[in-house]
């Protein structure tokens, strides 16, 4: 598999900032496999509907009602199947780090996410 990394950690990021809910679900067909999982610590995410869900509400939540965006957070690594790359939620102004994450990516043959393990970080460690 021929994967350009930093597009595709890019890709990744910019979908959770869309505001079109129809560019948000053709995006998210092309990032995750039909049978995608994403873990949480609390929950977990399965399929193209559930994670277009949990996109938008997380676009409707944090970026179009709170004011913040998404922002990849230095370099994503990968090697194998596997991307683990970091993904820190900022005020669309500018400012401090809200929330921080890392994503642990495993990738299916035709490069799309077949299972994603998302870890919030704890904000004193990011900010240390």
């Amino acid at each position: 598999m021929e994967l350009n990394i930093a597009e595709f950690a890019q890709d990744y990021v910019a979908v959770w900032n869309e505001p079109d809910a129809g560019v948000r679900r053709r995006s998210i067909t092309e990032l995750w496999t039909e049978d995608a999982v994403q873990y949480l610590s609390s929950t977990e995410y399965r399929g193209h509907r559930e994670l277009e869900s949990r996109v938008g509400e997380a676009h409707e939540s944090f970026v179009a009602a709170g004011g913040f965006v998404f922002v990849l957070a230095g370099e994503p690594l990968a090697h194998h199947d596997n991307v683990v790359l970091r993904t820190d939620m900022i005020p669309a102004g500018g400012g401090d780090i809200a929330w921080s994450g890392t994503s642990i990516l495993e990738l299916a043959a035709d490069g799309r996410i077949r299972r994603e393990h998302q870890y919030a970080l704890p904000l004193a460690a990011v900010r240390a």
